[in-house]
């Protein structure tokens, strides 16, 4: 209908079967509004998608983007622009040893830094420094 071959919508899915689709994937997307409060979030499906070594195309600005250019984990674009997101999805595509990188980068991140303790005082540090803004 929307003349994609190989992008297959599935619609909401229950939670148990979220990592067999992250596993089918070649690589993840985060996409987030340009909305002022977004800058602050930081998706849980971003964690999974690095724990499962996964390339990520992050389309958000803020403490997501700050994450993956940390962790060197995926491509940052910008939010709402669609041309940018395809040149994100083209690059990983025609560069697969960039993407399986990307993916071991954030694997590596994962087991070393997503530790809720440590998790928890670098959100609060990311949250001061906002308020003090």
């Amino acid at each position: 209908e929307m003349g994609l071959e190989h992008v297959r919508f599935i619609g909401r899915q229950p939670r148990e079967r979220i990592p067999f689709f992250i596993a089918a994937s070649d690589v993840c997307l985060v996409s987030l509004s340009r909305i002022d409060f977004l800058a602050y979030a930081l998706p849980s499906k971003l964690f999974e998608f690095m724990a499962c070594g996964r390339p990520i195309i992050l389309s958000a600005k803020g403490a997501s983007r700050q994450l993956i250019e940390s962790a060197q984990c995926g491509i940052g674009v910008e939010p709402e622009q669609p041309e940018a997101l395809a040149e994100a999805i083209l690059k990983l595509h025609r560069d697969q040893s960039l993407g399986e990188q990307l993916g071991r980068n954030g694997r590596r991140f994962a087991a070393s830094n997503m530790d809720r303790t440590k998790f928890a005082i670098k959100y609060e540090q990311i949250l001061e420094q906002a308020a003090q803004r």
